[in-house]
């Protein structure tokens, strides 16, 4: 009887053991999957694709702020002459 006993608690013990294993070989194939989906590779390619993005979008808002500037100074201009104008027809 405790021979009995003794190899039922045995076998109870394998079977969680090798649930637990089947449990781990999933999330082993699930873990190395997801690497193979996101393998470092792909990740400095997309690093660097945000880089040529970033440079592309500081040139641009460099553009944008010259051209900004030149507009402002044109404004000034003809806020400059349009007193100038105001003085001499008052004249």
């Amino acid at each position: 009887e405790c021979t009995d006993t003794l190899l039922d608690q045995l076998d109870q013990k394998l079977k969680i053991t090798e649930d637990e294993c089947k449990d781990y070989r999933e999330l082993l194939e699930k873990l190395n999957q997801s690497q193979d989906d996101c393998s470092e590779a792909e990740l400095l390619r997309e690093i660097e694709d945000f880089h040529k993005e970033q440079v592309t979008l500081t040139g641009k808002l460099e553009e944008i702020e010259e051209e900004r500037k030149q507009i402002a100074d044109e404004m000034e201009q003809e806020k400059e002459e349009v007193l100038r104008l105001q003085q001499e027809e008052e004249r």
